[in-house]
């Protein structure tokens, strides 16, 4: 199964989950994206692609002002899973399923 294709992914903040959409391609161990968020805001990003891990960080804007996420995880049988770093407030989880 392929990570390229539209995500809807769920990320957990201390805040409650937040819900986007991730566009994926990868061109060999390159990984482009565009998180667009609840808001409409889009923000690209590249990463890593490793067999089924992937990772990227992408920086947002909250309202608490800019933000980097680093998002690590794999692909399984479910979709996308993983933990996301939330710049200095920790980490949590994330997961991803194919979108429309």
């Amino acid at each position: 199964m392929s990570i390229d294709g539209k995500w809807a992914i769920t990320t957990n903040t201390p805040n409650g989950s937040r819900e986007a959409l991730v566009t994926l391609s990868t061109d060999g161990n390159v990984l482009q994206g565009i998180l667009v968020g609840p808001e409409g805001n889009e923000a690209s990003f590249e990463g890593t692609v490793d067999g089924n891990n992937v990772s990227w960080m992408v920086n947002i804007n909250s309202a608490m002002g800019p933000i980097d996420l680093s998002y690590t995880g794999s692909l399984g049988d479910d979709g996308l899973s993983g933990t996301v770093q939330l710049g200095p407030f920790g980490a949590s989880d994330w997961s991803a399923v194919r979108a429309e």
